[in-house]
């Protein structure tokens, strides 16, 4: 698997500077792809895809801060998408790149849909990974209830069991791709205990009612970029109601069901690879 660079810009949040983790690939003058993550997720979910893309385009993913190796945020009401959103802006200064594709999984899916609408100038294609502009509430009170949960474990064999249990709905996984998957996702506590490498804080704004549900819908249907959206068969996020809908605002939106996956198609095995590469290169 090809090695990335691993970088760090600094955000400034709040009188504060903080510490943000990429990984980039490929060459600074190709096409740029960047790629973000999910809620609980990391920069190393796309290693698999950047590997083999990267001879013809510069792939940038992001840890989002409270994620992988970035830092946590002092107030934890702020793990909103406006920060996010942030975050995404001084990378794109830091690198000076005008122009880019965009890869969003969930969380970063959402993202996605907003700078595109928001930045049209600047913004080529869109391929957002199981997530509409809507996320169904009992899909996020499952959220809330998994994020609630801080578990540790003793060692990473266990830990690994963790994460095939949790991210079962990312569909059949190799021993291989899961090893990948435990090893970028874990982090050891002062006790010498392994847990999940996400700041437990990021369930803050789940729970309070300032956070409400956002409609994307508006800024969804305004998108003027080529979108590709790519969904789990059994998704409790992207609902076969949210898909038609999405279709009907943007009826040349190009899509692909991944049979016997749920939220969300881990994009790491060839297949999902090759509909992502192709469809870039259409």
């Amino acid at each position: 698997m090809t090695k990335p660079d691993s970088q760090f810009f600094a955000f400034d949040h709040k009188g504060k500077s903080y510490r943000i983790h990429y990984l980039d690939w490929g060459k600074t003058e190709s096409p740029v792809v960047i790629c973000a993550h999910g809620l609980t997720r990391n920069t190393h979910d796309f290693d698999y895809l950047a590997s083999a893309i990267c001879d013809q385009f510069r792939v940038i993913a992001i840890d989002f801060p409270g994620r992988g190796s970035s830092d946590w945020l002092e107030d934890k009401n702020d793990y909103v998408i406006p920060t996010y959103l942030q975050v995404v802006s001084t990378l794109l200064q830091e690198l000076s790149i005008r122009s880019f594709n965009w890869l969003g999984t969930s969380m970063g899916g959402l993202i996605g849909m907003i700078l595109a609408a928001q930045n049209p100038q600047s913004f080529q294609r869109l391929i957002i990974n199981d997530v509409g502009p809507e996320v169904p509430s009992a899909a996020a009170n499952r959220i809330i209830d998994y994020l609630s949960k801080s578990e540790k474990f003793s060692n990473l064999e266990d830990f690994e069991q963790h994460v095939r249990q949790v991210y079962a709905p990312f569909g059949q996984l190799t021993d291989e791709q899961w090893r990948h998957l435990a090893k970028y996702s874990y982090q050891t506590d002062g006790d010498g205990k392994i847990t999940s490498n996400y700041d437990p804080g990021i369930v803050v704004p789940f729970k309070t009612a300032s956070n409400a549900k956002a409609d994307l819908w508006p800024l969804f249907q305004s998108i003027k970029a080529p979108i590709y959206l790519i969904h789990g068969e059994n998704s409790d996020i992207l609902l076969p109601s949210i898909l038609k809908k999405m279709k009907q605002l943007q009826p040349n939106l190009t899509s692909t069901m991944i049979k016997a996956v749920g939220h969300a198609p881990a994009l790491m095995d060839k297949d999902q690879i090759n509909i992502i590469s192709n469809w870039l290169n259409n």
